[in-house]
């Protein structure tokens, strides 16, 4: 599958926000409609926010198709009580509900850590996964090692989940192609 990555728009945040979810996964609902505070702090560009399409092939090459997922660079993706000490770039990842669950995590990782690579090129990436989100703790990343987690951290926020912190160590990027 062949993804684009986009910044994101704001008819993008009124359809993230019409996604609903299975329980355990049911905490990840966005407020729907948004509110204005929150459309606009998605459109924020410091807050790295970028709508994923399935890209769908054509006679003449690839179209834009739908979209499959949103992902998010940069401290957004932090909870209270982590460890966040090292020098890494926090990446956040949603997949749309309907694309979940069909083992399709890895390819679309793997593409969201391209994109982070090339825009930011950062020392070293980082993912704090909720410890309930076993679909994404089983998710394997083949082109790369998977570091232990170096720390874990109770959230403080309403929800009170605990939180997974992970390093991924990154490969040099000009060895990935993002279109798998």
């Amino acid at each position: 599958m062949n993804f684009t990555f986009d910044p994101i728009r704001t008819c993008d945040v009124h359809e993230m926000t019409r996604w609903t979810y299975d329980p355990p996964y049911d905490v990840y609902h966005l407020s729907h409609p948004p509110h204005e505070a929150a459309v606009a702090y998605w459109l924020d560009p410091t807050n790295g926010v970028h709508a994923i399409f399935a890209a769908v092939g054509g006679m003449v090459g690839y179209m834009v198709g739908y979209m499959v997922g949103y992902c998010t660079f940069g401290v957004d993706e932090q909870v209270p009580g982590g460890n966040y000490s090292a020098d890494a770039l926090d990446l956040g990842l949603a997949r749309r509900p309907d694309q979940t669950g069909r083992g399709l995590g890895a390819v679309f990782a793997e593409c969201v850590i391209d994109v982070a690579q090339r825009t930011y090129a950062p020392p070293l990436l980082r993912v704090t996964i909720a410890t309930f989100n076993e679909r994404a703790q089983r998710v394997r990343l083949p082109s790369r090692e998977k570091c232990p987690p170096y720390g874990k951290g109770k959230s403080d926020n309403l929800l009170g989940l605990k939180f997974e912190i992970r390093d991924l160590k990154s490969p040099p990027v000009a060895t990935r192609n993002l279109r798998q």
